[in-house]
């Protein structure tokens, strides 16, 4: 799928991809909340990690480790392979609240994105 076509997506959809990319055995002692934030179209969820799942949250929770706050099309780049949250951090296209550290961990626990190129997805 090119990323063109990732913008027809809803955010929550890119965002529970991830609980596919869980490296179970190294999350099994995990306890992490991300947040997410597409400042363009207003969309807050929440990601957490406790004991091996992974557990996508519709709604922004109440306490989040680390927030991250991004324009749609940097989503849509990240999924794609294309660029990794610590650059978009470090470029100025994401802004982090809380703790880097913890957003670090968070993302160790899944499987890489880069580099896989177009992928097949589905929405239910």
């Amino acid at each position: 799928m090119k990323p063109g076509q990732l913008l027809n997506y809803p955010i929550s959809a890119l965002l529970e991809l991830l609980a596919v990319r869980l490296k179970a055995e190294e999350a099994s002692d995990t306890h992490i909340t991300i947040g997410f934030v597409a400042t363009d179209t207003g969309d807050s969820h929440g990601i957490e990690l406790r004991r091996g799942v992974c557990q996508f949250h519709e709604k922004m929770p109440e306490s989040c480790d680390a927030t991250l706050n991004f324009p749609q099309q940097f989503l849509i780049k990240w999924v794609s392979g294309g660029v990794s949250f610590d650059e978009g951090i470090e470029s100025g296209a994401v802004t982090l609240e809380g703790d880097r550290k913890s957003m670090n961990q968070f993302f160790k626990k899944f499987e890489s994105i880069e580099g896989t190129g177009a992928f097949g997805m589905s929405v239910r």
